[in-house]
C-alpha cells in the first residue's frame, strides 16, 4: 500500500471489495481474495496507528482502534499463509476459516466506523 490513509474517506477509499464465490474451484481464486483482504488489512493498521498517536487518553474510539489493528494484523497474518497456497483437500475449510475471521474484522470496522463518524455507515455497506 503507497498511501496511509488519514482519514476515514481515506480509508473507505483504500478498501477493495472482496467477494467469496460460492464455489472456489481454482487456488489462484483463494490467493486474490487473501491479497484483496490482506490490502484491507494493511490500510487499517496503517490507519488505526495514526490514529492512535494522536489519541491522549484511553475511552471506547482508543480500545476500537486497538481492537482493529489486532483483528486485522492477525487476518493479514492468515491472508500469507493462504497466499502461498492452500492444497486442494483442505481449500473448503481455509475459505471458510478465512471467511469468518473477515466477517470479524468486518465487524470491528462497522463498530469503529460508527464511533468515528456514523453518517459513513451507508458508505461502509456497500464496500464491505
Amino acid at each position: 500500500m503507497k498511501d496511509k490513509p488519514e482519514t476515514l474517506i481515506q480509508l473507505l477509499a483504500a478498501y477493495r471489495p472482496a467477494r467469496f464465490p460460492k464455489h472456489i474451484t481454482k487456488p489462484q481464486d483463494l490467493a486474490r481474495i487473501a491479497r484483496t483482504i490482506a490490502d484491507n488489512c494493511a490500510a487499517s493498521v496503517a490507519f488505526a496507528e495514526r490514529k492512535l498517536k494522536k489519541i491522549v487518553e484511553d475511552n471506547e474510539e482508543a480500545f476500537s482502534l486497538c481492537e482493529v489493528r489486532a483483528e486485522a494484523l492477525k487476518l493479514k497474518r492468515r491472508c500469507a499463509k493462504v497466499g502461498r497456497g492452500a492444497r486442494s483437500e483442505g481449500k473448503r475449510k481455509e475459505v471458510e476459516s478465512l471467511r469468518m475471521q473477515y466477517d470479524n474484522f468486518t465487524g470491528s470496522i462497522r463498530h469503529m466506523v460508527g464511533l468515528l463518524d456514523p453518517s459513513l455507515q451507508e458508505r461502509l455497506d456497500e464496500i464491505l
